[in-house]
This record gives structure tokens, sequence and C-alpha cells, in this order.
């Protein structure tokens, strides 16, 4: 049971992720600003 809720976990942080990059390519000036964070 507890491998069953760190996978939804996981789903959840992907989606989120995937949701929040799909944010970003809307506008381009908010993608560099994330490059240049995480680099």
């Amino acid at each position: 049971m507890q491998r069953y809720g760190k996978f939804l976990k996981w789903m959840f942080n992907l989606g989120f992720l995937l949701f929040k990059m799909r944010e970003l390519t809307q506008n381009e000036h908010k993608i560099t600003n994330f490059i240049h964070f995480n680099a």
C-alpha cells in the first residue's frame, strides 16, 4: 500500500511538471528564466 502511495505521488508530480512546462511554453521569457535558474 505504501508503494502504491509512492507511485501516485510520482504520477502527480509528473503531471504537475508537465502542466508547468506547458504553462512555460506559453511565455518564452519564463522559459529562459527557468533554464537559467535550473542550470
